[in-house]
């Protein structure tokens, strides 16, 4: 009896094992033929985003410590490079000015001392000539020709000191230059920070903010891999592609996204801890102003 129990209980195992060997192929089967019907699904592009910003920002500082006699900025304006910004109060330096230059101009002195010089050189003539006659007296031949020296040394003296009158002007020039605040880019103000009459310090010597919009940066941080192969693929000398597509997005629903063309400008040297992440900085062309700064930026890699 239990032989025949047992003979029943093989026999029913057999078709139960086969069925679910078959139900576990067809599990196999109904996922081989998901992936195959989606073979991208594991490969979609990934988006990077980031925002663009001036390839440049000066906040342009006063060089001394003065009271502000004059603005000229403005912000939203454009200026060029050297453009004057501000003015700082030169009125104490303007007279020291008009003195030096008084000085470096005053030839009178030197002209004096040259007839001056040229009168005892006139004299000590005539007294050599007596005493090489043997009618002059040499101590007084010693004394004509100690005075002639010391005149001319006299003229030099001058000379000398009107060179050092003229340097003294371009110092007081060059520290009232200090005084003009300009603009060291080509660019637009984005911030004025002093008005007439205030006070700038050392401590806070910040006057306005310039920036300069004909180029604009993007800052991505992208993975490893993928900072890897953008720069193999900048330094293949057969290609040399170090451009990126990327896209604006519209923050408007009837305006389309603007697609562009960015020049990859540094990748960075390190991977940062952190976020694993390397970054990666884009250039965008802008010289017709078309791009504004600060909007979203994205560019899609896989």
């Amino acid at each position: 009896m239990s032989q025949q129990t047992s003979q029943q209980s093989q026999s029913s195992f057999v078709p139960r094992t086969i069925a679910m060997l078959a139900v576990c192929v067809a599990c196999v089967s109904a996922i081989g033929a998901t992936r195959s019907e989606n073979p991208t699904r594991s490969r979609q592009p990934m988006q990077y985003e980031g925002f663009t910003e001036p390839i440049r920002k000066i906040r342009v500082a006063g060089s001394e410590s003065a009271r502000i006699s004059e603005v000229m900025a403005e912000r939203g304006a454009s200026v060029r490079q050297g453009e004057t910004l501000m003015l700082l109060d030169s009125n104490v330096l303007n007279a020291s000015r008009r003195i030096a230059k008084a000085r470096a101009e005053n030839s009178s002195r030197i002209e004096a001392l040259r007839v001056e010089a040229e009168m005892k050189e006139v004299r000590l003539a005539k007294l050599q000539k007596l005493y090489d006659s043997g009618a002059g007296s040499p101590e007084e031949t010693r004394r004509a020709k100690a005075d002639a020296r010391v005149a001319q040394l006299n003229v030099q003296s001058a000379i000398e000191d009107q060179r050092l009158a003229e340097l003294e002007l371009a110092e007081i020039e060059a520290r009232i230059e200090q005084r003009r605040v300009c603009s060291p880019i080509t660019g637009v103000i984005t911030e004025v920070l002093k008005e007439t009459g205030e006070y700038v310090s050392l401590n806070e010597p910040q006057v306005a903010t310039v920036v300069q919009l004909d180029s604009l940066r993007v800052t991505f941080f992208v993975p490893t891999g993928l900072a890897r192969r953008l720069a193999d693929r900048s330094a293949d000398q057969a290609t040399a592609d170090q451009t990126l597509q990327l896209v604006i997005p519209s923050d408007l629903p009837h305006e389309e996204s603007q697609q562009l063309i960015g020049q990859i400008e540094y990748i960075g040297a390190v991977t940062e801890a952190d976020s694993g992440r390397v970054r990666l900085d884009v250039l965008i062309e802008n010289r017709d102003g078309r791009y504004r700064s600060g909007v979203r930026c994205v560019f899609a890699a896989q």
